[in-house]
């Protein structure tokens, strides 16, 4: 039916931006610790963590159930949002560490 569709097209776009809310909370909180972590353990844990977005959603393919398809691919997105933005502060931080005080604006 029609009104399903709609429903369907709204929980695929709250699915998606799961990943861009928990990109930007987790750009704020890597910002404010990346001096405690270090920029290396940083982009270690944000590309651990993308992986498990990656398998998270390459499982997606056995689940029968509607439901746990639903959660699983929004935690999925999730957690691949919060390496995502863990890996954009500090790879930017890494970036901006090696290149001379001169060439920075």
């Amino acid at each position: 039916s029609a009104a399903s569709d709609v429903y369907k097209r709204q929980l695929n776009h709250f699915i998606y931006r799961s990943n861009a809310v928990t990109y930007m909370i987790a750009c704020v909180f890597a910002g404010m610790k990346l001096h405690t972590i270090g920029r290396e353990t940083a982009i270690m844990v944000g590309l651990i963590l993308i992986t498990i977005q990656q398998i998270g959603l390459y499982e997606l393919t056995s689940f029968e159930s509607s439901n746990a398809f639903l959660f699983w691919s929004f935690a999925s997105q999730m957690i691949g949002g919060l390496g995502s933005g863990i890996n954009a502060v500090a790879s930017m931080s890494m970036v901006v560490s090696i290149s001379k005080s001169s060439e920075r604006e």
